[in-house]
């Protein structure tokens, strides 16, 4: 691991240690305990993202951001069961927020590495192209699914499903972004990008279904 690597893993500890404290008073962890659990999650996130990477490719040494958003929870509930933790919607919400903010941190690291570049999408009069700013876009895209989740978190009805929103979110506008990025397809006109994301909308919206379902028998058992 480099040590530019390291740097931004440090970069996405702090800002997402930051935010947790800020938002520590609607979930009332202990603030020593959201020290050690930013470090996890920032530390078995990037494990992730390079698990899957390993998946894809069968090397080692990449890195593929929806590793994180499918193994990180794994892990998660690994740990919660380990050391038998409470409130474990509540750790999904947080994670969220990191997830949005890893997203962010991640695309400055590949802009500046000229890596995840955009397509041509056409030339200029004298013959310069186009490439569509893939790196900055997606990073803004991240910064907007973390505004969404704040504004959706002031909701209490909604604390513990953050992670949902996210995953729907993220799956929607990265399976339309991939369009727009440099890629080789793996399925037909897809990429891993696009499979992935799909997968990821897929999975939340059916757990908002089974919710929602679960939900409306409790009421009408209610009724009755």
């Amino acid at each position: 691991m480099g040590k530019d690597v390291i740097i931004y893993l440090i970069v996405i500890w702090i800002l997402s240690l930051t935010f947790f404290l800020l938002l520590n008073k609607r979930y009332n962890f202990n603030k020593i305990f959201l020290v050690f659990y930013a470090l996890f999650l920032t530390l078995f996130g990037a494990l992730s993202t390079m698990l899957l990477a390993y998946i894809e490719s069968g090397k080692f040494g990449g890195i593929s951001y929806f590793g994180a958003v499918f193994f990180l929870p794994i892990f998660l509930i690994l740990f919660v069961y380990i050391f038998k933790l409470k409130n474990t919607a509540y750790l999904f919400d947080l994670m969220s927020i990191m997830g949005c903010i890893t997203l962010a941190v991640m695309k400055v690291r590949c802009y500046i590495a000229n890596c995840c570049s955009g397509r041509i999408l056409f030339y200029h009069s004298d013959l310069t192209p186009f490439i569509f700013p893939s790196q900055i876009v997606e990073g803004i895209n991240g910064i907007i699914i973390l505004i969404i989740l704040l504004i959706i978190s002031r909701n209490n009805k909604n604390k513990g499903s953050l992670y949902l929103y996210f995953m729907w979110l993220y799956g929607i506008t990265r399976f339309i972004l991939s369009f727009f990025r440099y890629y080789k397809p793996v399925f037909w006109i897809f990429s891993y990008g696009h499979i992935w994301a799909l997968c990821s909308f897929i999975i939340s919206s059916y757990i908002f279904y089974c919710i929602k379902h679960h939900d409306e028998l409790f009421v009408r058992k209610q009724v009755q």
